[in-house]
């Protein structure tokens, strides 16, 4: 199958079918290469899971290292089941599961805290 390239418009026509499909076509004559666009990353934190976050004192996009901290949504269910009398054992054990605590994600390269996802407050 044969190409025929017409310069003073921007169509490519075979001899074969007749179809006719536009293309672009630079000064030079190379077909340029579709370029990525900025894609934007969030600065703070979405999820309880490790993402891609943008850090804000290195400015690199990476996946973000977690930590995992009582916060002050644990620390309020505790006093909850322990007003309530609903169970000390049960209060302990939120005390030492990860679910129940705030995250903290921080930059893999330069260490940096990004952001912290909080559990019930925040």
């Amino acid at each position: 199958m044969k190409y025929q390239v017409d310069n003073k418009s921007t169509e490519l026509r075979t001899e074969q079918c007749q179809t006719t499909k536009q293309v672009l076509i630079s000064h030079n004559g190379e077909i340029p290469l579709i370029s990525q666009t900025d894609i934007s990353y969030p600065k703070v934190p979405q999820n309880r899971e490790s993402q891609k976050l943008q850090c804000v004192n290195c400015q690199k996009v990476s996946n973000s290292k977690l930590k995992y901290k009582n916060g002050k949504g644990a620390y309020l269910l505790i006093l909850l089941f322990v007003v309530f009398i609903i169970t000390i054992p049960l209060a302990i054990l939120v005390y030492f599961l990860k679910m129940f605590k705030d995250v903290q994600h921080y930059c893999p390269e330069c260490g940096c805290l990004i952001g912290t996802k909080h559990f019930l407050i925040g």
